[in-house]
């Protein structure tokens, strides 16, 4: 995993945790398109895309993300198959990242009957509360004893449009998921989501990595005080204002026991978690040896470090996307302008 963060061989900062995004799909529009749940393991734009375009056909009105606006969700993630940072070359301008461009512009993102503050995504238990009130008129708990919380979950659980999918920054309940995947009844997931090219994007936050500056006078200590935080712990939790509180929040550690201490004490403690539809995570004991070898396997499967792609894209993906002032194209060509220039400053 640590290769992933490696340039020239060397390591320029050391990753504390780590997260890789996921993705949730409806189990009866993958039944419907004959594809089976357990025959998927990572999944690309491409697969997502692919089946929410077929799965129109048969529901027109179906979005591709739950509770979500966003239509270049997938699109950082991509940045790694067309983006060649060793040979200092970019093809963002290419064919096949066009079409990638014009079909998510297509999918269908309004969000009318909810607010700006309730259109947030990526939460896979509300959108497994959403689909069971559609079926079944249940509401889980604690969403009807949250009326109070903003956004308001009852609302978002009622109001959402119809959706295939959730994507998520990918926490330890979605790697749980994986592990454990008759964990919820409409949702299958949370599959790694990978670049088309195959790669895993690992991403890491400037608040749980470690740099030392070549100015620093005192590297005996700073590497003392980076091996007691890299090392393992009797427990994976502080008390923090009365409450209970994960060293890693709920991102993956990269010291192994430590990750599966985390999983182990988030899988027994989520369903008592202060937030809505927390029960629905009803997690059977953790096995510690297997959780490991489904992580050693899904890591096996080329990782790159999608903080080396930080490309800031954003102005021309919302001329794009949101305000519609270029085509597929034109935007096309001015990421790879912006890529010719990042590559070679």
């Amino acid at each position: 995993m640590l290769d992933a963060f490696k340039i020239d061989g060397r390591l320029p900062v050391l990753p504390y945790a780590f997260t890789m995004q996921g993705v949730y799909l409806r189990r009866d529009v993958l039944e419907e398109l004959q594809v089976d749940p357990a025959s998927i393991t990572t999944v690309d734009a491409e697969d997502v895309l692919g089946w929410y375009e077929q799965a129109r056909a048969a529901r027109p009105d179906m979005k591709l993300l739950f509770a979500s606006t966003a239509k270049d969700v997938f699109i950082p993630g991509e940045m790694p198959a067309y983006i060649d940072l060793d040979a200092g070359a970019s093809s963002l301008h290419s064919p096949a990242f066009v079409s990638l461009l014009q079909r998510t512009q297509d999918v269908l993102s309004a969000e009318p009957g909810l607010a700006a503050d309730e259109v947030y995504g990526g939460s896979p238990q509300l959108f497994e509360a959403a689909l069971r009130w559609a079926e079944t008129g249940e509401i889980p708990g604690t969403v009807t004893q949250m009326e109070g919380f903003a956004p308001a979950p009852m609302h978002i659980v009622t109001k959402a449009q119809p959706a295939f999918c959730a994507v998520t920054e990918g926490s330890i309940y979605d790697l749980l998921t994986v592990l454990q995947p008759d964990t919820f009844s409409y949702l299958a997931g949370a599959y790694p989501l990978s670049s088309t090219d195959g790669c895993l994007g690992l991403q890491v936050k400037s608040a749980t990595d470690f740099a030392m500056p070549s100015s620093l006078r005192e590297a005996d200590l700073a590497w003392a005080f980076i091996r007691y935080c890299l090392s393992g712990r009797k427990s994976p939790s502080f008390a923090q204002g009365g409450g209970v509180r994960y060293y890693c929040g709920d991102t993956l550690p990269v010291n192994k026991d430590n990750f599966v201490l985390l999983a182990q004490a988030a899988g027994e403690s989520a369903k008592s978690q202060n937030g809505p539809c927390m029960e629905l995570f009803d997690f059977q004991p953790v096995d510690g040896d297997g959780l490991l070898a489904l992580m050693d396997g899904i890591l096996a499967q080329s990782p790159v470090s999608l903080g080396r792609y930080n490309l800031d894209l954003q102005d021309y993906l919302d001329e794009f996307y949101v305000n519609g002032l270029t085509t597929a194209e034109q935007c096309a060509e001015k990421m790879q302008g912006r890529a010719y220039i990042w590559l070679n400053e």
